[in-house]
Parts: C-alpha cells; sequence; structure tokens
C-alpha cells in the first residue's frame, strides 16, 4: 500500500495561497519590536528573506520609516489597550534597496484568557501607487485654490492710490459671493496698512440686485467699525434705486460722480487734519 507524503502545516492554515500574490501575511509576537512569528513568502516582493524576519536578523520594526516607527507603536499601544480586536494602518516602510513604499497594514489583536494581547495577525500590501496619486490630487487641488485666490484677487484688485487710502475698483457682475469674498480682502487689506481711507469705485458694475448692493453698502459699515473712511464713486442710476430700496443709512459717506473727486476729498481732508493734530500732540 502506497503511503502519502507528510503534509507540512502553516502556523496560519490557508496563508500558502498568499504566496504569489501582493498581499504579505504575518504573525507578530506582542513584544517589543514586534518579533515576526510567521510571514508569507510573499515578503520577498520587499527584498527581504522571511528567514531573516524569523530570525530577527532583519527585525520587523526596522523596515518601519524611523518618521512614521513612533505613530505606529503608539497607535498599537493605544488600539491594543482600548480592547479592539482588529484596527487599521497606513505607514511606510523602508526597504533593504533603499527604496521607500507605502503599505495598508490590517491586524487582528489575539489575546489569551486573561484579556492579555499575545499575537497581532495581519496582512500588508502595497499602496504607494494609490499614495503617490492622492498626493498628486492635492498639489493639483492646492494649484486650483491658489488659482482661484488670484483670480479673485484680480478680479478685486486693492490699490493704495494715496498714503493711507485705498480703492476697490468693482469691476463686472458681482453676486454674494464675489461681495463676501471682496469684503473679506478689504477688510484684511485695511488692517494690514492701517488704511484711514477707502474709496469704493462702482463705475465698472454691469449688474447688481439688491442683495449685492446690501452686501456692499455692508463693506462701509464694516470698515467704519474700523475707524475707516469711505466713499463711493461712480454710482449708476440702476445702483442708486437699488440703493433707495435698503434701510441701509450712508450719513457721512461721500458719494461722487468719479474716483478722483473722491480722492480729492480725502487728500484736501489729510492736508487740514494735519496741522490740527499737530497742533493737538503740541508739535505746532
Amino acid at each position: 500500500m502506497e503511503h502519502s507524503p507528510p503534509q507540512t502545516t502553516s502556523p496560519l492554515p490557508g496563508v500558502d495561497l498568499f504566496d504569489d500574490s501582493p498581499v504579505v501575511v504575518f504573525r507578530w509576537r506582542a513584544a517589543a519590536g514586534w518579533p515576526v512569528v510567521f510571514v508569507s513568502s510573499s515578503v520577498r516582493q520587499f527584498g527581504v528573506e522571511p528567514q531573516d524576519l524569523l530570525s530577527g536578523v532583519v527585525p520587523y520594526a526596522s523596515l518601519v520609516h524611523p518618521d512614521d516607527l513612533a505613530r505606529v507603536a503608539q497607535e498599537v499601544g493605544d488600539y491594543s489597550a482600548a480592547g479592539r480586536v482588529t484596527f487599521e494602518q497606513d505607514y511606510r516602510l523602508v526597504l533593504p534597496d533603499g527604496r521607500m513604499i507605502w503599505i495598508y497594514d490590517y491586524t487582528r489583536v489575539l489575546r489569551d484568557e486573561t484579556g492579555q494581547v499575545t499575537f497581532y495577525d495581519g496582512y500588508i500590501f502595497d499602496i504607494t501607487a494609490r499614495k503617490n496619486t492622492e498626493a498628486a490630487l492635492r498639489e493639483q487641488i492646492r494649484e486650483v485654490e491658489s488659482q482661484r485666490r488670484a483670480i479673485l484677487t484680480m478680479s478685486s484688485p486693492i490699490i493704495e492710490v494715496w498714503d493711507g487710502v485705498l480703492t476697490l475698483p468693482v469691476i463686472g457682475v458681482v453676486d454674494g459671493d464675489r461681495a463676501q469674498r471682496m469684503t473679506q480682502l478689504l477688510l484684511e487689506r485695511v488692517t494690514e496698512v492701517r488704511s484711514r481711507a477707502v474709496i469704493l469705485d462702482l463705475t465698472a458694475v454691469e449688474a447688481i440686485d439688491t442683495n449685492t448692493t446690501g452686501h456692499l453698502l455692508r463693506i462701509v459699515q464694516a470698515l467704519r467699525l474700523l475707524g475707516t473712511q469711505c466713499a463711493l464713486c461712480g454710482i449708476s442710476p440702476q445702483l442708486a434705486q437699488s440703493i433707495s430700496q435698503l434701510n441701509i443709512s450712508l450719513d457721512g459717506v461721500p458719494a461722487v460722480p468719479r474716483l478722483k473727486e473722491a480722492l480729492r476729498l480725502f487728500i484736501a481732508e489729510s492736508q487740514t487734519d494735519t496741522p490740527r493734530s499737530k497742533k493737538r500732540a503740541g508739535i505746532l
């Protein structure tokens, strides 16, 4: 009678299915450095021999990127202490040939009858391509956001036309979102340069509704709260009608036909106020 050869049994039954796959199966002992008790042959794709990991010649922790090691250890400890049965991690490995790869790590926590963690069973696989794609996408998003900000800035240019006097030429169609963005940019610039006066030039406004008119006039109110004077120029009949429908006071806000006339107001005021302020300070 012919006898079958004895079968060798893996510590983790069925994992031989992964020997030729991108997935690497591990069993780590719950001890410092995570000593490897079992690893599938598929680890050779990382340039590491299974026996080197099993013998400790290549400790698993030595493969973890130095910048990620503390985080990985902290997460493993926290998940274990919290009683988690499974957990997931993304981190980097530095392979023996110097390559750096990102891996996904799915781990199951094994405990003895007292609840003490004894082993970690898990599998890892290379997700470097995904991480590179995500990084490229984030960079594209940053570029788009930078371009969007540049476009918004160009569409709402804030110009210092005189010492301490800013002008905001409002060009084209103004909607609520754009009006809010202009308000933010203008208030930031006023605070930055300590502006004493702002001229809103509405000459080139193409279309405006009552809601947006309200946003623009609230810019005036916000500037007054900062102690900054404001003047309007280039108000069209349509805009004037829209303003009249709103219950927003423009007392003390001069409205003139052209930018140069608004600028003259503030230049004349600065020339008049300077000697007075000096006299009050005891300089004159």
